[in-house]
């Protein structure tokens, strides 16, 4: 009492301190959390699913015994495989998240069904998000790692959706299969699309409508009619290049057999396929062969198509002239267009050829015998001669030409490059003639082979009378027979003188004609 009181009011209060657990990833089955005050522990506790995984400290001093406020603050007994963390105050409470720190990796292949591009980017995705990217080769043997991944979102805690995509590979369709546990497969399908055509060709009549299949891999995967509307063209397109294992389709075309046609198919993808129909109708050719005048031993006929010798054939009188070009194809194979055959044959020495007839109806070849002859003729003089005389040449008796021969011509002449033969093959028979010469007597001879001679013989006066029928009626070598048969005859009286005047004027005739010719040259 004496030195007086002191009177001290130590402040007070109490506070709460509470704590709530997170976890990302799985959760432990407990955790201790403990309370320090001024970085002491007064307290802890067991947080589990029991308690919500929450506590509270409660009825705690705020103030220390110098009124000093104490500081509250938590730690956590350290969980294994797990990162933890503390944020918060006493007045709003503390939060430790504990993340579970296991990591995953990932392997990719890259597989290319085809041929194989130079480079492929593989990017990884975390729920959605692409958080890394990386690049395979060749050189990589088309693989990667994707290494120490966080197994769960630091956000919600889940296990992270990993997934894969790739850059899009022009000329590829790709397909990822697989998981992150197993690893992820990105298959590149090599792709493209064709277009195959055809074309339809007729050799010969054509059809009103084919039917065109298109097989895949020897497998009918279309069909198309052509007619004359479609101008028997079809484009199957937007084809399939490779199939699903990246190798490439093969295909061709087929055709429903049409009867009466073959069917040819050549061509390929790139360029298209032409179908070609050949009409197989065939056609048979006659030949007759015929000979005018003698005929020969053999004659080669030859068979042409479109002016192209295609067969030959010998034909004698053993194959009684005849011979058929057989199985004869009706229409161009090129062109379609029906076929003109003709004959011909080797030319025979001696013959003119004359073809007539149709492929159709049969073909004649015909062969006239052929030659030419000269006719000479040589005129001579019995007595003084005249200044020209005519001579006409008969062929079978019908006059064919003529001639006039002079001193300038020698008296002679040829008849030359006449037909030896008619039109039927006869050899022709020539003789010559003479216009009367008045005042002469004419005898002809000879033959085709040594010439014809006419010898023109001067009548005197003193037989000019006697001999005016003779004169009348030029001799002829026949005419001249006739006669001396005549005057081989028994003749009495006036005959008889007559015979023996003309006698008389002969003899006369016979001595003057020498002394004419001297005078005369």
């Amino acid at each position: 009492a004496s030195d007086g009181f002191v009177v001290t009011n130590t402040i007070t209060g109490k506070v709460s301190v509470g704590v709530t657990k997170e976890w990302v990833g799985p959760k432990a089955k407990s955790v201790t959390i403990q309370l320090l005050a001024n970085d002491k522990e007064v307290s802890k506790a067991t947080l589990t699913a029991e308690t919500n995984w929450q506590h509270t400290f409660d009825k705690l001093d705020q103030y220390d015994k110098d009124g000093k406020e104490i500081t509250y603050r938590i730690t956590e007994t350290s969980i294994k495989g797990y990162d933890s963390e503390i944020s918060g105050n006493v007045a709003e409470g503390f939060v430790v998240r504990n993340t579970n720190t296991e990591t995953v990796s990932i392997p990719v292949e890259k597989r290319w069904v085809g041929k194989a591009g130079e480079t492929a980017e593989i990017h990884l995705k975390a729920d959605g998000q692409t958080i890394a990217s990386q690049t395979v080769t060749a050189k990589t043997n088309w693989e990667h790692i994707f290494k120490e991944l966080p197994k769960y979102d630091a956000t919600t805690g889940e296990v992270i959706d990993y997934t894969i995509t790739e850059t899009p590979v022009n000329g590829y369709n790709t397909t990822i299969s697989g998981t992150a546990s197993d690893g992820f497969v990105v298959t590149n399908t090599i792709t493209g699309k064709v277009s195959v055509g055809v074309t339809k060709e007729w050799v010969g009549p054509k059809a009103k409508h084919v039917t065109i299949q298109l097989l895949a891999n020897d497998k009918e995967a279309s069909k198309a009619t052509l007619t004359a509307e479609t101008n028997w063209q079809h484009t199957f397109d937007k084809l399939d290049q490779y199939d699903k294992d990246g190798k490439e389709i093969t295909y061709r075309i087929t055709e429903t057999s049409i009867k009466g046609y073959d069917s040819e198919i050549s061509g390929n993808v790139a360029e298209g396929f032409v179908v070609r129909n050949t009409n197989t109708e065939t056609v048979s050719i006659p030949v007759e062969k015929r000979w005018v005048g003698k005929a020969g031993e053999s004659a080669e006929l030859h068979l042409k198509a479109d002016g192209q010798t295609i067969a030959s054939q010998t034909v004698t009188a053993k194959t009684n002239w005849e011979h058929i070009f057989k199985e004869l194809p009706k229409y161009d194979a090129t062109t379609g267009k029906v076929i003109d055959y003709t004959i011909t044959e080797t030319p025979v020495d001696g013959y003119n050829t004359t073809i007539s007839g149709t492929a159709s109806d049969g073909f004649v070849v015909t062969n006239t015998i052929t030659g030419k002859v000269s006719v000479g003729v040589t005129k001579e003089w019995v007595g003084p001669k005249a200044k020209s005389v005519t001579i006409q040449l008969l062929a079978n008796d019908k006059e064919v030409s003529e001639a006039t021969l002079t001193a300038e011509t020698n008296w002679q002449h040829t008849f030359d490059k006449l037909d030896q033969y008619d039109k039927d093959g006869k050899e022709i028979s020539y003789r010559v003639t003479e216009t009367q010469l008045e005042g002469y007597t004419t005898e002809i001879v000879g033959d085709i082979l040594t010439g014809f001679r006419v010898i023109n013989t001067k009548i005197s006066k003193t037989t000019e009378e006697s001999s005016t029928n003779s004169l009348n009626h030029p001799t002829s070598k026949k005419t001249t027979k006739k006669q001396n048969d005549i005057s081989k005859l028994p003749q009495t009286g006036e005959k008889e003188t007559s015979i023996l005047m003309l006698l008389g004027v002969i003899l006369l005739l016979g001595l003057a004609l020498p002394l004419y010719n001297k005078l005369n040259h």
